[in-house]
């Protein structure tokens, strides 16, 4: 995945304190099966965090701003 492709990826989230597995909507039927055949408790939430996000790739940066939170942006500056 590009940076973008993953800050608008659906997240799985696993609290240190809690036995359910927090995942959002969009995570797969059949990775979900397969989670829950491992023995996780899957718990679907509505969002999970926001991030900002800035990928270095040869001598280039490229960013994304989450799409989880109204408003957020991206800016390149030269």
């Amino acid at each position: 995945m590009n940076i973008a492709e993953a800050t608008h990826a659906p997240r799985i989230y696993q609290a240190w304190r809690e036995p359910e597995l927090g995942v959002e909507r969009g995570v797969s039927a059949d990775s979900l099966r397969l989670l829950e055949a491992m023995g996780h408790e899957i718990e679907v939430q509505q969002t999970m965090g926001s991030t900002q996000s800035i990928m270095l790739r040869e001598g280039l940066l490229y960013g994304a701003a989450d799409p989880r939170r109204p408003g957020a942006a991206a800016l390149g500056i030269d």
